[in-house]
């Protein structure tokens, strides 16, 4: 029956199963369709755990599961997960934690930093990783404007191509230290980069 269908369901269960449907909307048309339509919403991010990376998208919703680095997304390291069941949102056993990543995450996308990897295992001790290419020691997030005002500063001083790692963590707001040390970086801070064309051996499987 057109009329009776419980189309809020019908959203819930697609949402769920279909877990690279990022919304979708149920609507009738009579005398007896029901027309479905549907956006993709791919995974914005992925979180490490001690097993797996779980593939997140723009709304926290868990898409998929690797054993391997996702190449191209960006990789956050050390969040306390409580749940993440695949389909479902990402729940954080740390909602201080949980916060500083959205507030990080925000302000670093305002700035147009293409940010390969964060890493918040030590809440005193942030690290991020700017285009595979500089580790940046952030220290704790007092001050986060300020700092990363003068950080930006200094990152676009670096020569072209630069590779090593900016250290702030001793910048105050009345002594701004921030120290730029030219190396390679180790495995440890690498993303695999995105392949232009053919299929990523990484990829998870549909």
């Amino acid at each position: 029956n057109l009329l009776l269908a419980d189309t809020d369901t019908a959203v819930s269960r697609i949402l769920q199963q279909l877990p690279y449907i990022g919304e979708v909307s149920i609507s009738r048309k009579l005398p007896g369709t029901l027309v479905i339509e549907a956006v993709e919403a791919g995974p914005a991010y992925a979180l490490e755990t001690d097993e797996q990376y779980l593939l997140i998208n723009d709304k926290n919703k868990v898409v998929d599961s690797t054993l391997q680095k996702q190449a191209g997304l960006p990789l956050i390291r050390g969040m306390q997960i409580a749940s993440a069941e695949k389909g479902g949102q990402v729940s954080f056993a740390d909602a201080d934690q949980a916060k500083l990543l959205q507030n990080l995450l925000e302000r670093l996308k305002n700035q147009g930093l293409q940010i390969t990897l964060i890493d918040l295992r030590e809440p005193v001790q942030i690290r991020f990783v700017i285009d595979n290419r500089i580790l940046v020691k952030f220290g704790s997030s007092t001050d986060m404007d300020k700092k990363l005002t003068h950080m930006i500063a200094t990152y676009e001083k670096l020569e072209a191509g630069a590779a090593g790692t900016l250290d702030l963590t001793w910048w105050t707001s009345s002594k701004k230290d921030a120290y730029f040390k030219e190396e390679t970086l180790s495995d440890e801070w690498l993303v695999p980069a995105a392949s232009e064309g053919g299929e990523d051996p990484s990829a998870p499987n549909p």
